[in-house]
Formats: C-alpha cells, sequence, structure tokens
C-alpha cells in the first residue's frame, strides 16, 4: 500500500450532518472507500 495514496473522505448528508472517513486512490478521480463512509452522502470531497 502506497501511503502518498490515502485521502481523507467528507461530504454532507441531507439532513446537514457532516461525514468523514478515509480512501485509497485508485486512480485518476477514483477514491475506493467504504459504503458506511458514502452513504446518504452529498457533495462527497477527497483530499491527499
Amino acid at each position: 500500500m502506497d501511503p502518498r495514496r490515502v485521502v481523507d473522505v467528507s461530504g454532507g448528508t441531507h439532513e446537514g450532518g457532516r461525514s468523514f472517513g478515509s480512501g485509497y486512490a485508485i486512480g485518476p478521480g477514483l477514491v475506493l472507500t467504504a459504503r458506511h463512509v458514502v452513504t446518504d452522502e452529498q457533495g462527497i470531497r477527497s483530499r491527499t
């Protein structure tokens, strides 16, 4: 695993809350993460 590809994932819920998790960059514009990180999310963002 290349630690340079680990990213923070954050998003906003439909109820106005916030969600945070982690992911792994697998390609240009593609991040692999767990379903619970993005369930019921809108406006997902990732950063290295």
